[in-house]
This record gives structure tokens, sequence and C-alpha cells, in this order.
């Protein structure tokens, strides 16, 4: 069955806490990045018993870069340098070697000379009991294409030796897809996912430092694991990001994102082949339906003495007027029309340590749904928590999930929309 995976390149912080990470949300295999054990406290070996005592399986250590087709002196260090890799994987009980392809000014365009060295590489890893995956980097010296490396894998013909597909570097190079389904599953190593912006730069800088989770770039993510479901290939499906603001922020957080993104990509996948009236893919466990967002409620800024008249000059610049002062709590209600803007400036609670956080800041929206039930189950499959602030005396109760960067996203439907204004002292409407 296909199995979510995430190299630990992905996230930030210490080996330990990677690996923790990862088995918290949910993942059962990780791709081991090598330069994560530079600055482990262990041996390559207790890295192995602490992801096996967390449910981890290492499935892949990479990278491997600039083997194929060199000069016959750097060869001959190459293969010396994949017998430590072999060493290596042994401590890990990794089965799989990730091979890029090689970027070296020194390669030489010779594709014979490639797949001879491909070859050898993988009787060498047999020995050993391992597979070499080989991957097409967008930036290549002389493989570039997914297809290219397709050709070196068939010509070198090893029964443990197979392709490691990347969506990252297929879509940036427009490469063809669907033609991904004729490949035999047997002989597809490895597959990752990563999605990208679709910004004009260079597929390197691209790669290192602003891929993304899939469904958070522009890249045909779903169509591509289609393509890769369509061979039979049900091994690991690995997540791969560079990213500098993924790597600066919380490993916990970076690894459920990861995990949401993925069932949400299955979702995807799965919706696309009942649109076509096929079967779904057993593999990917379906998620509760998503409500219909039918409005935005109000949204919520919260903020503090010191940047409370700021903002509300700016609020009441754009039209906006004060219409009702809570019940409790320092808030004030302004509405444009049925625009309806919060300023939360109350000394405790959520939206405070929000501000203390990220000053003045939207902390929050609300949503009007066609089922706060249904809403509520989809945001609990997410692994979205929960949240229930400090309620006063008949005020309404209104359920929220975590949002983006610790804010909350609050759920009401056509019984109780109506209802929160009723929490503020409102004034008269003004006319509009």
């Amino acid at each position: 069955m296909l199995r979510w995976s995430i190299a630990t390149v992905c996230m930030g912080g210490a080996l330990e806490g990677k690996l923790a990470a990862a088995a918290k949300a949910g993942f059962r295999a990780i791709e081991m990045f090598e330069n994560d054990l530079t600055f482990f406290s262990g041996k390559p070996r207790d890295a192995r018993e602490m992801a096996a005592g967390l449910g981890l399986e290492i499935v892949a250590l990479q990278p491997m870069r600039d083997f194929e087709a060199m000069p016959d002196a750097i060869r001959a260090r190459n293969f010396e340098r994949a017998e430590r890799k072999f060493e290596l994987m042994h401590e890990l009980g990794a089965p799989l070697l990730s091979l890029c392809s090689n970027v070296s000014e020194d390669a030489i365009d010779d594709p014979a000379r490639a797949a001879g060295d491909l070859a050898e590489l993988a009787d060498r890893a047999r020995g050993h009991g391992f597979t070499i995956g080989y991957e097409a980097l967008a930036w290549g010296r002389h493989v570039r294409d997914w297809t290219a490396a397709w050709d070196l894998v068939k010509a070198a013909d090893r029964p443990n030796l197979g392709i490691v597909l990347d969506s990252f570097h297929a879509c940036v190079r427009g490469n063809p897809l669907a033609p991904m389904s004729a490949i035999p599953a047997e002989k597809i190593a490895l597959v990752q996912v990563a999605d990208a912006p679709a910004l004009q730069m260079d597929p390197l800088s691209l790669s290192r430092h602003y891929r993304c989770y899939p469904g958070q770039g522009d890249y045909p993510i779903a169509e591509y694991l289609e393509a890769v479901a369509g061979t039979g290939y049900r091994g690991p499906v690995s997540l791969e990001i560079f990213n500098d603001q993924f790597r600066g922020a919380s490993a916990n957080a970076i690894a459920l994102d990861g995990m949401r993104s993925l069932r949400a990509l299955g979702e995807k996948v799965n919706s696309a082949r009942a649109g076509r009236g096929e079967p779904p893919l057993p593999d990917l466990p379906a998620l509760p339906p998503a409500p219909e967002v039918k409005s935005v409620e109000f949204i919520e800024f919260a903020t503090g003495d010191h940047d409370a008249g700021a903002l509300v000059g700016l609020i009441e610049g754009l039209g906006f007027k004060p219409t009702g002062r809570h019940r409790s709590k320092d808030v004030e209600l302004f509405r444009q029309g049925e625009i309806n803007i919060v300023i939360n400036r109350d000394r405790e609670g959520f939206a405070h340590a929000f501000n203390s956080l990220h000053g003045s800041a939207l902390c929050a929206l609300a949503l009007r749904v066609d089922s706060v039930a249904r809403a509520v189950e989809r945001a609990r499959a997410m692994d979205a928590p929960n949240y229930l602030g400090r309620i006063g005396p008949g005020e309404t109760l209104i359920p929220a999930v975590a949002g983006v960067e610790g804010s909350l996203i609050y759920l009401m439907d056509d019984e109780s929309a109506p209802q929160w204004p009723g929490d503020f002292r409102l004034e008269a409407m003004p006319e509009v």
C-alpha cells in the first residue's frame, strides 16, 4: 500500500526532535538526510534504534551526489565513497540509497558510461542487500528530466536499480506526467512529493528555498500522484521539502502540516477518480466531507493599548463605524454595510496572547458554514485543535478550531450566526 513518509530535511532542529515530530504527526516512514547525522549526539545505529522505538522505518538514505559518468580517477574514488555509504546504511537499517543525477562540470556526456556506472553500483549494492534509486535533478549536468533518468535505469538493467520520481523536478521542467504510469511498479524505487509556486526563477534556487507542501503551490501534484498510482506502485510516498521557513519553524508543526497536506492530496486524487467513474484508491483513507462556506461573519484583530489607536484610525479611515462594545470584554465592533470587524484589546485570553506574540494582527475569522458539526469533524480528522474561550453569562458559544499561524477559525451556521451580535451592546446602526 502507499505509505506516507517524510524526509528529515523538511524539518528544522536536531534529529531527535525531527524523529519525534514525524512519529507524533502519524508518519511511519522517513528518509534520512545524511547531514542530519552530523550533529546527532549518538551513532547511526542509535538513530536507527530511536526511529524504531518511535515506530518509524528508515526507508532511504539520501543523497549521494555527482557519481555517474566521471573521469576514471574520480570514478574510482566515487566507488570508494559508495562503499562508505553502504556501511552507513547497514547501521541505519536503510535499504535504499538515493542517487541524484550528476551536476559536476567534470561529468562526461556519455549515456552508455553513465548506465554502466549505475549497473556496477547496483551490483555492488546487491551484495549488501541494498537497492539504488536514481533521480533526475532539474539542474543536472546531462540528466535533467525523469525520462532521461528512466532511460539510464532501463539501460543499466539491474533488478535492484530503480528510478526515484520527484514531483518538483518533473514539474519545474514541465516534464509530462501521464507517461509515468507506464513505468513498471517494481522499477520505481521511491516517490517524492513537493509543490512550489510558479515563480520565474532558476530551478536550483527555487528548489532550495521555496518548495512547499502539496496544495500550497501551483504544481499539478494530484495528477502526478495519479500517474504514479497508475503504475501499481504501493511503496513510500515521501515529502521532500527544502524551505528556509520550514526549517526555522517548530518541527512538530511542520510535520503535522505535512501529514495534513498528504491527506488532502489523497482526497483530491480520489475525488478526481470519482469524477471519472473510477473506484477510489483504498490506500488513501477518506476524509469527512468539507463543509460549504457561505460567508465570513467577521474578522477579528488582536491589539494592545500602544497600537490600538492607530489600528482604529485605519479601520475608521476605511469607512467602518463603531457600532458596539462587548458586554464582558474589552472588544469593540465596527461595521460597514454587512462587513464586521472586531477589535480585541482584552488584557487576558487568546487575543492578548496572540498580540503578545505577533503584535497587532488578524487573530481570527468567523465562517458561516452549512454544518458546524461537519466542519468540526473534518478539522478533527486533520488534527486541528479545538478552542473554547472564556464565555460570559448569556453570551454566544461559538466553536473554534486552530487556523493559520496559531489564529482561530470560528464556526457558525444559519441558526447561530444571527446570535453573536447580541454579545455586544449595539449602538444605532449608521446609515450606509
